[in-house]
């Protein structure tokens, strides 16, 4: 058995690339066991770049770096052109991060919770950082 430990964060644009090929390396291969940790990348509202002095600057780097994702991104998920049209603001990774442990204490897989929050975002475009959203998308899992 071959044994793979990721560190992961909701707000990790290419760990959402990553899964879904290591998802397709785990269905090809099935001596690999794969272990979740988390390394929260943004992890409240206040860490933010210092570089960026604005909301739209942050925007706008938050809008480049997910172009540049989503060229490389096997089957392009990145919704780009929905961002554009929402008053989305890059969330942080606190609230989503707590809500993945306590749903692998409860049970379920950390893998799969990572999956769920990183396609709100960057497919749906929800804002992972509202307890609301999180509210919704584990009520959408049961």
């Amino acid at each position: 058995m071959l044994n793979i430990e990721i560190f992961h964060s909701t707000m990790c644009d290419n760990c959402f690339i990553m899964s879904a090929r290591l998802k397709k390396i785990t269905d090809k291969y099935k001596n690999i066991a794969i272990t979740h940790r988390s390394h929260p990348l943004r992890w409240d509202e206040d860490h933010v770049d210092e570089t960026l002095k604005t909301k739209e600057e942050e925007r706008a780097d938050m809008l480049r770096k997910w172009g540049t994702a989503n060229r490389i991104d096997d089957d392009q998920r990145f919704n780009i052109e929905g961002i554009k049209h929402t008053n989305f603001d890059e969330p942080y990774a606190r609230l989503s991060m707590i809500a993945i442990r306590a749903g692998v204490l409860a049970g379920g897989n950390a893998w799969d919770l990572f999956d769920l929050f990183q396609e709100a975002i960057y497919m749906k475009n929800r804002t992972i950082g509202d307890e609301e959203v999180i509210t919704q998308l584990i009520e959408e899992t049961e």
